[in-house]
């Protein structure tokens, strides 16, 4: 049987905050009734919004999504030359041009945002099955027996230290 890829709560009808806590305390009984400890890691990629590499999007839309041509243009002129400054009181900041990120407060930004982080439930899959996203919150865990304490902390340490291949 192959590797499943974590559970993934948002954007799905009938799941919340509330249906992926109440995952991960299901997750946590299961060891505890098989006195198991439990390792939890938690993410937040709150910031990958004003992180996202326009090259590396534009690249996943090719060959994840089989995007070209015109469709493939339109991203690309939407996401380039972009630049921004910043006003505080009669202060002004130069011009600059804006090279990561998603376009905040557009219709666009939160799809975009899904779309290149789309992968990670593979990645964490390809390392251990045993996690859940929650839009901008990645859980991952593993359980393991309290003999084996340090044994599970490398193991979660060797997990969350990936790199994507």
């Amino acid at each position: 049987m192959g590797l499943l890829p974590p559970i993934q709560s948002s954007f799905w009808d009938h799941h919340s905050s509330e249906t992926a806590l109440l995952s991960l305390l299901s997750q946590i009984y299961m060891a505890i009734d098989h006195s198991h400890l439990s390792l939890l890691v938690l993410f937040d990629i709150s910031s990958a919004f004003d992180m996202v590499d326009h090259e590396i999007l534009l690249q996943r839309f090719q060959l994840s999504c089989g995007m070209s041509n015109s469709p493939l243009l339109w991203f690309k002129s939407y996401l380039s030359g972009r630049s921004q400054m910043v006003i505080l009181g009669d202060s002004r900041s130069k011009w600059a041009r804006v090279r990561l990120g998603v376009p905040q407060g557009s219709v666009l930004g939160p799809i975009l945002h899904i779309l290149y982080m789309a992968n990670i439930p593979l990645v964490i899959a390809n390392h251990d099955p045993t996690g859940h996203l929650y839009v901008d919150d990645i859980q991952a865990f593993e359980h393991g027996s309290p003999i084996n304490q340090l044994a599970l902390v490398d193991m979660v340490w060797n997990k969350t230290t990936i790199t994507e291949t």
